[in-house]
């Protein structure tokens, strides 16, 4: 019973954080992902592995996620100093 709670406490936190993405992706693919979000929370509980949580996450970062952090970065292009690999920015760093 602990455990199904749980369950759904996760789930309620994961859809309201994920509500923004709502409008951009439509209510009906909103709903599509929400419902995988719930089916990898029920395997979860069942088998203790994580990786039907890939059903929803990799959409949801593919179709929202993704476009809106390139349309962020465009619009603050002017602004960037460096690009490059994490050891390239941390190289450049200690220049």
């Amino acid at each position: 019973m602990a455990k199904r709670k749980a369950g759904r406490h996760t789930a309620s936190i994961c859809i309201t954080a994920c509500l923004p993405s709502a409008v951009a992706l439509g209510l009906q693919r909103f709903a599509q992902l929400t419902e995988r979000l719930d089916e990898a929370l029920v395997q979860q509980q069942r088998t203790a592995s994580t990786e039907a949580h890939f059903a929803w996450l990799v959409p949801l970062l593919e179709e929202y996620y993704d476009p809106m952090y390139r349309y962020q970065l465009g619009k603050k292009a002017g602004k960037i100093l460096f690009r490059g690999s994490w050891q390239e920015v941390a190289a450049w760093l200690a220049k």
